[in-house]
């Protein structure tokens, strides 16, 4: 994971065990984005101002019966601050929003750093 400029976390809809993964996977990213800012030598005070790599959560299958807890993705898209994007491949359902979304992301955070150096 380490290099990366966003991440999409994706979980089956309908199988809420997925869920439970999600919060080991944050965690790594948050540990491999932190590391990667002090191997680069950016100042760790940019890990107070920017500590969340640019995420989306996509939940997908939404086109069949959603078991996944709403309020547990809901609770995991406040802790990481990130959109969450309920999708269907099937039915073409959010998943050109949940790509935008990251790549506009990812270009906000770019745009951020280089005016920081100027």
């Amino acid at each position: 994971m380490e290099g990366c400029d966003g991440y999409i976390l994706v979980c089956d809809g309908t199988n809420p065990a997925s869920v439970d993964d999600l919060p080991k996977f944050c965690k790594q990213i948050l540990e491999c984005s932190r590391f990667a800012r002090q191997v680069s030598g950016e100042p760790t005070s940019r890990q107070k101002t920017d500590p969340v790599p640019p995420l989306v959560l996509v939940t997908t299958k939404a086109d069949l019966e959603r078991k996944v807890c709403e309020e547990r993705m809901e609770e995991l898209a406040a802790q990481y601050r990130c959109p969450i994007y309920r999708t269907s491949a099937k039915e073409n359902l959010n998943v050109d929003q949940a790509f935008l979304d990251i790549f506009w992301q990812i270009v906000e955070k770019e745009q951020r750093e280089s005016l920081q150096t100027l």
